[in-house]
């Protein structure tokens, strides 16, 4: 896949990117079979 092709899934995905982020979560976008995907960044504590 071609860095071009890259942003345009990235464009294409800015919704869920913006959602996530006005919720106050972190987003990471991870390499997929279709492109590029978008998960929300979970920050448990897991130990004190």
């Amino acid at each position: 896949m071609s860095e071009k092709e890259i942003q345009k899934k990235i464009v294409e995905q800015s919704g869920a990117i913006a959602k996530a982020i006005c919720r106050g979560k972190d987003v990471e976008l991870r390499k997929s079979a279709s492109g590029v995907s978008v998960a929300e960044v979970s920050k448990r504590v897991v130990a004190k």
